[in-house]
């Protein structure tokens, strides 16, 4: 769950009253969205936050979110962290906690159940003195359900420079996934320990991370809310960042809304009155071909609708010749792809 983002300008340190004024940059990475800190070499001895599990919404496609406290990892070759994941696929979610030594693959914590909801606290503490001198504790807690997790780890390589909260979609199989849709989550008793003193994320100069792909924003971050020695803050769903079909927009009906699907035979009706045109395909992005109609339509020239252009009304007119299955699977199927997955479908217009 490495980051992809890159450090921008060091911040300058301003003088007010004989004490420093600390700033927040904002920036971007493709798969991570919050806030990380960014301190000397061997100074980062602790990090900790608390948030809810989010509910992903379900979806066809393959979707994920995890949310995470660790050391390291923004402008460094190492992380150590300490998580939740939400994840969806075939219109079915799961949860789970996990914890990572990267570059090494993360690891499911096993006897730990998670569900939405559930209030998760986490750190990750350099251990300085005693028996696990030199190695990394890291603690997670549900609250909820009353059931805590720690393991001692060693990263020899691991810098201790940076400290991270962050909401992320992470890399599976080497390629970042498309991010689900979460709504919001709320993290906050953000703290961290950096040469001996623990305070807020605001107590140091701070990145503001917003998750950007492609140019499109996938997930925003709010500015920090400080409270005594702890900061808060919110991370807003906006895009899956979801791969569309291979085909290319010839036009944008923009508005428009579908009402029924036909199969070989143009139809008036098949927008609403807003467009005046004639409809004879509709096309999913290929990930979601792949796992619900595939081979279905293949015509080019298609333009851009949003899945949630797609009404209940529609749903139920579907023509079960358009699909070839019974219309209680496909409006199944299409229901879960037009009200959760987040990502477009194509209409070819005459």
């Amino acid at each position: 769950m490495k980051a992809k983002g890159s450090l921008g300008k060091r911040l300058a340190f301003e003088s007010l009253e004989n004490r420093l004024l600390l700033s927040t940059t904002t920036t971007s990475s493709t798969n991570w969205s919050g806030y990380s800190i960014s301190t000397g070499a061997g100074t980062v001895t602790k990090v900790t936050g608390t948030w809810t599990v989010p509910t992903v919404t379900a979806s066809i496609a393959a979707t994920y979110e995890s949310t995470w406290v660790g050391i390291d990892g923004y402008g460094t070759s190492t992380v150590e962290q300490i998580g939740t994941t939400g994840y969806s696929k075939n219109g079915s979610t799961s949860y789970w906690a996990w914890y990572e030594m990267y570059p090494a693959a993360s690891v499911k914590i096993v006897g730990m159940n998670v569900y939405p909801g559930d209030l998760m606290s986490a750190s990750v503490t350099y251990v300085t003195s005693g028996t696990y001198a030199g190695k990394f504790l890291l603690q997670i807690a549900n609250m909820t359900r009353s059931n805590t997790f720690h393991t001692y780890q060693s990263l020899s390589s691991a810098t201790r420079t940076t400290a991270e909260w962050v909401v992320e979609r992470p890399s599976v199989n080497g390629t970042v996934s498309t991010l689900a849709n979460f709504g919001s989550q709320y993290m906050y008793s953000c703290t961290a320990t950096v040469s001996g003193t623990t305070g807020a994320i605001s107590n140091w100069n701070n990145y503001r991370i917003n998750m950007v792909s492609g140019g499109t924003t996938l997930a925003s971050t709010s500015a920090l809310t400080t409270s005594g020695s702890s900061s808060s803050f919110t991370v807003t769903y906006v895009s899956s960042g979801a791969s569309s079909s291979s085909y290319v927009s010839s036009s944008l009906l923009s508005g428009t809304k579908l009402t029924s699907l036909v199969s070989n035979t143009p139809s008036d009706n098949i927008v609403n009155d807003t467009v005046s045109a004639d409809v004879t395909d509709v096309a999913l992005p290929t990930n979601v071909i792949d796992e619900t109609i595939p081979n279905v339509w293949e015509d080019s020239g298609f333009a851009t609708h949003k899945l949630s252009d797609f009404s209940e009304s529609m749903i139920e007119s579907f023509d079960t010749s358009v699909f070839g299955r019974t219309a209680q699977h496909e409006a199944e199927a299409a229901d879960s792809v037009f009200a959760s997955f987040g990502a477009e479908l194509e209409v070819n217009v005459l």
